[in-house]
């Protein structure tokens, strides 16, 4: 017979008995990995969220944006698809050649060429 209680076996003392002694009761249930939260934002949202906070403060060089955008594990790619979404300029500081180095800003903050 099994038990009510905790599903093993055993063999009843008396007819009634619908549970072993002594029961340890339930098995207990095994714990279930925790669920990865669903990832609320795309590889592109993510990166829009990040360029914004990253060109919050002002503007930054390309080639610095761009590291950091690999530290923070978002491709070129999805980093360039994000500059487009917002806008971002492209403005060439400095003078030409190695005078002179392109930095990434939000278009509210100049009205540098793309």
């Amino acid at each position: 017979m099994k038990c009510a209680k905790c599903g093993r076996e055993f063999v009843p003392w008396r007819p009634s008995d619908t549970t072993c002694w002594p029961c340890p009761g339930p098995p207990p249930v095994p714990e279930l990995p925790p669920r990865a939260e669903p990832a609320s934002l795309g590889q592109r949202e993510r990166a829009i969220v990040w360029l914004t906070a990253q060109l919050t403060d002002g503007p930054l060089e390309a080639n610095e944006v761009e590291r950091r955008a690999k530290a923070a594990n978002i491709s070129l790619t999805t980093l360039k698809r994000a500059k487009k979404a917002l806008d971002v300029r492209s403005v060439r500081v400095g003078g030409l050649g190695n005078c002179g180095v392109w930095v990434w800003q939000l278009p509210s903050e100049g009205n540098g060429a793309r």
